[in-house]
């Protein structure tokens, strides 16, 4: 869930003082949010039932490990904040349990919670973010510490929604 910027005479880039995954992509909670509710509407039935939405893929390339909790629980707000508004979201899994191959990219790209060490016979490596998501799992709930110290307190970009 990005956003493009247009740079003329022609080309896309991020603007610098925005935030971006290690792949360039803006990191843009507020399109999620977007995508979410875009994601309702198309839900919704003509008898006025709507379809659960389960979201399968929500990550980003983090090489360092440092940016995911942040991206992990600003997300997990924005999620939080659709459901509250009455979107029907029934699932979440994050993009990716552990580093995988990205067909555009091959290896290099690092989306998962866990790292996988090549040089260490494929060792998968817990980063930041699993502590985290642990926490937030196990309390079912991003509690008023982990917001503090990863989310919309310190927001990604700035707004929600």
């Amino acid at each position: 869930y990005t956003r493009a910027h247009c740079d003329f005479p022609g080309g896309f880039v991020v603007p610098e003082h925005l935030p971006m995954s290690d792949l360039g992509w803006e990191i843009y909670p507020t399109g999620f949010h977007r995508c979410l509710r875009l994601a309702d509407t198309f839900s919704r039935k003509a008898d006025g039932r709507r379809i659960p939405i389960i979201i399968t893929e929500n990550g980003i390339d983090d090489r360092s490990g440092m940016v995911r909790p942040h991206f992990l629980v600003h997300h997990l707000e924005v999620l939080h904040r659709a459901v509250c508004e009455g979107i029907d979201v029934r699932g979440y899994m994050h993009w990716t349990l552990m580093d995988n191959f990205e067909w555009a990219e091959g290896y290099a790209p690092r989306f998962g919670l866990y790292r996988i060490d090549r040089d260490d016979g494929f060792a998968r490596v817990e980063t930041p973010a699993v502590a985290v998501y642990r926490d937030i799992a196990s309390q079912n709930a991003i509690t008023r510490a982990i917001s503090a110290e990863y989310g919309c307190e310190r927001p990604i970009d700035g707004k929600l929604g």
